[in-house]
């Protein structure tokens, strides 16, 4: 592979890795709707798509990591113990990419940044709704079931009131 296909291919490694992001934003947004019709089938179908999405985006960070060490001559890197690409930042990147590839990387990095910002956003929308569905849910459930019934004690009272007596009473 030649030095100039390691840097195409490293830039269409992290344009996949856009594209998958920006469909993860766009199914994260749609789980809102989801979410708020309270519709327990459809979130359990949103959330394994949202799994398949986080898998492949997963899988297209590796392929990032391997044409980021095939662009990268390690000599001239420091020597890590493991996770080389993963040590690598852009701006370390930048510096040993030709110039129209530096240019191109950039912008990609903006746009990873934007989306990244973007879906972090999208994301705690989605924990914030859900966390007050499931306390109205469960706010629902704590009326539909009455209060919780008074505790005796160990002479036969209620607990929370007092009372009486009258189990143990009954029971002699």
């Amino acid at each position: 592979m030649t030095h100039s296909t390691r840097w195409t291919t490293l830039c269409q490694a992290l344009e996949a890795e856009a594209s998958r992001l920006d469909q993860l934003k766009a199914h994260a947004a749609s789980g809102a709707d989801v979410i708020l019709r309270m519709d327990i089938p459809g979130l359990e179908v949103w959330t394994t798509e949202q799994q398949q999405l986080m898998a492949q985006l997963a899988q297209l960070g590796q392929v990032r990591s391997q044409a980021t060490r095939a662009c990268l001559a390690t000599d001239d890197l420091p020597q890590v113990s493991s996770g080389l690409a993963e040590r690598i930042t852009f701006l370390t990147l930048l510096g040993f990419a030709p110039a129209r590839i530096a240019d191109r990387l950039r912008s990609l990095r903006e746009t990873l940044r934007g989306l990244r910002d973007d879906l972090s956003l999208v994301t705690s929308r989605n924990e914030v709704l859900l966390r007050q569905v499931l306390s109205f849910t469960d706010e629902l459930g704590q009326s539909l079931t009455g209060p919780k019934p008074n505790g005796y004690d160990a002479n036969g009272r209620l607990a929370a009131d007092g009372g009486g007596g009258g189990l143990l009473e009954l029971s002699l």
